[in-house]
């Protein structure tokens, strides 16, 4: 995966207008406004993107830092796209997070199914995919 040079220049767009779970800042249901992601402070959220007129759900949602586009993220049958960044307070108690002024050079963008279990039954199969092309 590719780092970024400074979390305060980073936005992500292609999530405009979708409703989002803030675990930081409740109330924990929101809707993201017109315009891109940016960051302050620590953020962990859970997007359903909307759907658009056609119905698409999986428009690319693209990192940019500095107005350069860096990531794009591509998904295929996964409906949550996770964004999160745990700023320098979360990231000082995290046992796990080295080097701890890591959180300046990183934010997780990821698609995946977490709002709700996927539940299969005997012989059902479920295809996803997740593309990340970097810049």
């Amino acid at each position: 995966m590719r780092s970024v040079q400074d979390i305060t220049k980073v936005a992500i767009s292609g999530l405009e207008g979708s409703p989002y779970t803030d675990k930081v800042n409740p109330p924990a249901a929101k809707t993201q406004s017109a315009d891109p992601i940016t960051f302050s402070g620590e953020t962990d959220r859970v997007y359903q993107p909307a759907v658009s007129a056609e119905g698409d759900s999986h428009k690319p949602v693209v990192v940019s830092e500095a107005g350069q586009q860096v990531v794009t993220l591509l998904r295929e049958g996964l409906e949550d796209v996770v964004v999160w960044n745990p700023w320098s307070d979360k990231s000082s108690g995290m046992g796990d997070f080295e080097p701890k002024a890591g959180w300046q050079n990183m934010v997780c963008v990821e698609a995946g199914s977490v709002r709700a279990w996927q539940r299969l039954e005997a012989g059902d199969s479920w295809s996803v995919s997740q593309t990340i092309s970097i810049e």
